[in-house]
């Protein structure tokens, strides 16, 4: 069965690696055959993987050194690192564990038992990931609700306070149409701005109405409200 999570396996020793790649088979298992801590930190950055599998020797100090490096550079918060070392003293380990070891094997193992504890460790961080990502869409969306009612309460005071001047302008323009002499060319210079200003009344309705955030590009990377898509039951991309 295939494990829907990858392992990075920094592995030189081939003999080694002949044991492991017989423990991992048939899951997403990828080889950097180099114990270079900025090799194996960089792949994990690419990759992302769930779980990087490494020699660690007797817990020297390069086998520390990748640890710190894969946990810096990946930054990787869902992330398990396994690994194998040579039967060391108390001291050796603890300073593995310090490292960023969530994880220690002997390189002696039991190709089952490694199995196994590799299968675990994927299945905790595949459920840490889904939870994460289930956490930051409940974010978006409480964000969107804040900016969709921020944008709501703005556009109601603005649209309160055009609403009454422009109620005026149109009433002035009305009666000056009907006062003015019938002169066609003043008439139609009224008529326009007439347009314009019920135009301006279009908009200050769909302010008045808004109900959801949603924007459209403007100048460069500014973006501004899309009263189309805001307003009312209007619809279209956030």
């Amino acid at each position: 069965m295939r494990s829907s999570g990858r392992v990075l396996a920094a592995v030189a020793d081939e003999c080694l690696w002949r044991l492991l790649d017989e423990a991992l088979t048939g899951l997403d298992v990828v080889r950097i055959a180099s114990d270079d801590a900025t090799v194996i930190a960089a792949n994990a950055q690419v990759m992302t993987p769930h779980l990087v599998l490494f020699d660690a020797g007797s817990g020297q100090d390069c086998a520390l050194e990748i640890m710190l490096c894969v946990r810096e550079v990946a930054n990787h918060e869902s992330l398990s690192i396994l690994a194998l070392f040579d039967q060391v003293d108390d001291t050796a380990l603890v300073r593995l564990f310090e490292a960023g070891a969530d994880d220690v094997a002997g390189r002696a193992f039991h190709a089952v038992g490694l199995r196994s504890r590799v299968l675990a460790h994927l299945r905790r961080i595949e459920a840490l990931r889904r939870r994460t990502r289930i956490e930051r869409g409940l974010l978006d969306k409480a964000l969107m609700a804040e900016k969709a009612t921020a944008a709501a309460e703005l556009a109601g005071a603005a649209a309160h306070e055009l609403n009454q001047p422009l109620t005026s302008i149109l009433t002035a323009l009305g009666l000056t149409r009907r006062i003015m002499p019938n002169d066609a060319r003043l008439q139609q210079v009224l008529e326009t701005l007439e347009q314009e200003a019920n135009r301006m009344a279009e908009m200050i309705r769909k302010l008045s109405n808004l109900t959801r955030y949603a924007t459209k590009d403007y100048v460069g990377a500014a973006k501004i409200i899309d009263l189309d898509v805001a307003h009312g039951d209007g619809t279209g991309d956030d």
